[in-house]
């Protein structure tokens, strides 16, 4: 039996032409996105995003992601891979992309192995900056994190002066629980990235109010938005930073236990999947 540890994100892709003028079904679109290969650079070394399985009935993708050098090299067992004899981790894409249908729509699983990276999220905005490259559509990764179990303890004790929240696009998949926001200010205003800057900085500054009565509401929308991937949050003192959504700590984690190290044995790959996305 071995443990693997993944960390949780969502993706969101902005609207594109591309989709619009060959009159491809989202879905299609989703899978040329990810049923695909890319080699990327990631703090000066090369890396490569390899689609491996994908799963008809739990339409889900399976690939790794590697060092170039090694990647193309290794075998279909998790053994090397555990150990971190072989530096690559697997990365499970979910491409629903209704919420209301699927609440783990356009999640992504992605291991976690220090021997490839300490910091799987810089990672994985890496390779969607590939993605990105020479395209009309844009994606979007943010991770699912513990704002909403967090975010009053690390704040306690401190003078809030600065908050930054960061809205996800606009996303072409256009479910309300996830673009509400970030939706209006894009069709009104033709914003792709909506940034909204509280502060109160200035030397006789009290800091800003964050938990009187209408101010704890609107605090409780943004890291409820913040927890499911649709926002990030900093917040600053002034003198550190109290809170980042984006840290490697706040990222939720999920544990799986396998019993099998054939990775082409889809009973083992259901059984990861099963497991990662029943638990929320």
């Amino acid at each position: 039996m071995k443990t693997l540890k993944f960390q949780k994100f969502r993706y969101f892709i902005t609207e594109n032409h591309t989709l619009l003028n060959e009159n491809q079904s989202k879905d299609e679109f989703l899978s040329k996105i990810f049923k695909a290969r890319y080699k990327f650079e990631y703090y000066g070394n090369s890396y490569e995003y390899t689609f491996r399985y994908f799963s008809d009935s739990l339409n889900v993708v399976l690939g790794t992601i590697g060092r170039y050098s090694e990647h193309p090299y290794y075998d279909d067992t998790l053994a090397r891979n555990t150990n971190n004899e072989y530096e690559f981790a697997f990365v499970i894409i979910n491409l629903n992309h209704s919420v209301e249908v699927d609440k783990n729509a356009q999640n992504i699983y992605l291991q976690c192995n220090k021997g490839l990276s300490t910091n799987v999220y810089s990672l994985l905005k890496a390779l969607a900056g590939k993605i990105n490259n020479n395209e009309d559509h844009k994606i979007f990764i943010n991770p699912e994190n513990l704002a909403k179990d967090h975010f009053w303890d690390a704040i306690e004790g401190h003078l809030v002066t600065k908050l930054i929240i960061t809205y996800a696009p606009k996303n072409l998949f256009s479910h309300k629980a996830l673009t509400d926001l970030s939706k209006e200010l894009a069709e009104n205003m033709n914003a792709q990235e909506t940034k909204i800057v509280i502060e109160n900085s200035s030397a006789s500054s009290t800091g800003l109010e964050l938990n009187n009565k209408n101010s704890h509401k609107f605090m409780e929308e943004v890291l409820d938005d913040t927890s499911k991937g649709a926002a990030s949050l900093k917040v600053y003192s002034k003198r550190s930073t109290c809170y980042n959504s984006e840290s490697n700590n706040e990222i939720i984690e999920r544990s799986v236990e396998i019993f099998s190290d054939n990775l082409t044995n889809e009973s083992t790959i259901v059984n990861i999947v099963t497991e990662l996305f029943s638990r929320d």
